[in-house]
């Protein structure tokens, strides 16, 4: 019982607090995706044996998820979502990423641009972060719940 109401507790936390995020997201200009670099960003991941890369602009990435010793890239090209399999840790592209604060590791899994959140949503679990341009649902780990929300209403207040 003890177990059923505290999942009952943290769905509607979840719930509540997604709904509140939601309404910053909506108040803000969404950003659409097109795979052309608007920006003079470039980035380039190397593989863990550097003999293999893979350059992308950094505005049409939408999120980055590991798959054992492979990241998975996922991007816009043309308009259309597509991914890059890389050999490489996910560690290594959050090194890559860094000095750019749209991007976060909200999971062990996955490392997101949150400039291109649409929506959010909760359950017992946790938030999930929907993007622009893909029907991907992100998962966001408990423990960076604080963090992932300060940093999504920075971006967001930021780019309205």
């Amino acid at each position: 019982i003890i177990i059923l109401v505290k999942q009952k507790l943290m769905r509607k936390k979840y719930v509540t607090e997604a709904g509140t995020l939601d309404l910053v997201l909506v108040n803000t200009p969404s950003k659409k995706p097109d795979g052309r670099d608007h920006s003079p960003k470039d980035i380039t991941f190397y593989s863990e044996n550097g003999k293999e890369h893979f350059t992308v602009a950094s505005v049409a990435i939408l999120y980055i998820a590991s798959a054992d010793n492979y990241i998975r890239i996922f991007y816009v090209a043309d308009g259309n979502p597509v991914s890059y399999l890389l050999r490489s840790s996910l560690r290594r592209a959050e090194e890559t990423l860094t000095g750019l604060p749209g991007f976060f590791r909200c999971h062990r899994t996955c490392l997101v641009n949150l400039s291109l959140v649409t929506h959010v949503s909760g359950n017992a679990q946790g938030y999930k972060l929907h993007l622009t341009g893909t029907e991907d649902v992100i998962p966001v780990s408990r423990n960076l719940n604080a963090e992932m929300k300060s940093r999504l209403m920075a971006i967001h207040a930021v780019s309205s």
